[in-house]
Formats: C-alpha cells, structure tokens, sequence
C-alpha cells in the first residue's frame, strides 16, 4: 500500500495530516515521537442450523474473534458483526444475543441486543461496536464472542428452527 493510499485508508482512524509512514502495523506520526498501532483482527463467523431448541437461556455461538494485546498501551477495539438470521416457528420469538469479552479468565457481557420474530421471518442482523475499557491485563490476549444467550416463546417452550447464514465478525485495533 503506497503512502498517499495509506492517508485514505486511515483517514477515520489518523488525519491525512499526521500519517507519515505505515509498516508493519504500526502508524508513524509527525507531531508525536510515539507510535499508534493500528491492525485489522479477522474473526470467525459461525453459521447454525438447528432445529427444536429448547427455550430459556443457551448458549449458542454466533462468532469468536481472539485479538493479541500483547505490549499495546491503552488499547481501542472497534467490532464490526454481521449475519442474516431466520427463525421458523408459529409463535412469536425473542433472541437475546450479547457480545462478550474474555480476558484472563474473566468474562464480561459488553452489550446486549433483543431481536423479535413473528412466524417465519428472516432479519439481517449487525453492530459496531468500541471497546476502550480494556485495561490493563496480565495476559496478551482477549476473546471476544458474540452469541444466543436467551430464547424467548410466547407460548410454546422450543423454537422449531434458528438458522445464521453470511456470520462475520472483525475488529481493527488501534493503541499507543
């Protein structure tokens, strides 16, 4: 990536102004004798298919992203995911899915998204979100997981079927 692609590509994350050189992952600036670092971190996006689940809380997996945080200061992860999910059933439906951080041994729900199905329908799914309350770790490396944490039947006590299709999740990783 040459120097002027490089001031568009991080235009969000650094202005065009300070961006002098990109290498190996890290952002040299012209104002401050530190370095930023800045890295895209790929995921793995699970698709489910299943059939007859049973209502109340689960834990279903929807997508695992591992980020090295390993000598990073004051660390900033920005979380894309996306999928499509569709639930067949002939009553209403509520997931309740959270995103969820591990780190050390200590886990953290970040966030907590409600979704409503009515029947059969399928609904594109995605959020962003920053995480800059990592802190400091003992360990290198933190998880993040998004997944089914409760299901929800008006009037019935299984969901017939909950299938996830185009399931991805990234994060770009930006620190001192």
């Amino acid at each position: 990536m040459s120097q002027r692609n490089c001031k568009q590509h991080f235009s969000q994350w650094v202005s065009a102004e300070q961006v002098d050189i990109i290498a190996d992952q890290t952002v040299m600036t012209k104002r401050h004798s530190h370095q930023n670092k800045i890295f895209l971190v790929a995921g793995e996006g699970i698709n489910i298919d299943l059939s007859n689940v049973s209502a109340g809380n689960v834990s279903i997996l929807l997508a695992r992203l591992a980020v090295n945080l390993c000598g990073l200061r004051r660390p900033v992860v920005k979380i894309d995911f996306s999928t499509i999910i569709e639930v067949e059933d002939g009553n209403e439906v509520e997931l309740l899915i959270a995103l969820r951080r591990t780190c050390n041994g200590n886990s953290t729900i970040l966030e907590t998204y409600e979704l409503e199905f009515d029947n059969v329908e399928s609904l594109p799914f995605s959020f962003t979100f920053v995480d800059d309350q990592i802190g400091c770790h003992s360990e290198c490396y933190c998880v993040y997981t998004v997944e089914i944490i409760r299901i929800d039947v008006e009037g019935g006590t299984t969901v017939n079927e909950i299938e996830t299709e185009s399931t991805a999740i990234n994060a770009i990783v930006q620190a001192c």
